[in-house]
């Protein structure tokens, strides 16, 4: 997939691992059967719907504008 997929699951992983959440924890609150699709989200390998990224960044305590923000001016 793309760079944008790549960079947003790039820092959906890193506040995931700040937060201290498991694949398998996110997976189940965003409602998957499964950690892989976290997992893949996280590679860039599957597209997230925005809905699901609102989801997560709540999940995480965070913005969903905040995390589109950051991939665009890295820290």
């Amino acid at each position: 997939m793309g760079k944008i997929n790549k960079a947003i699951g790039e820092e959906l992983r890193r506040l995931r691992k700040i937060k201290g959440l498991s694949l398998e924890e996110v997976a189940e609150r965003l409602g998957y059967k499964s950690k892989n699709t976290v997992s893949r989200i996280e590679l860039g390998e599957t597209q997230i719907t925005v809905e699901d990224l609102e989801r997560y960044a709540t999940i995480l305590d965070a913005d969903y504008i905040s995390i589109l923000y950051s991939i665009k001016n890295p820290r």
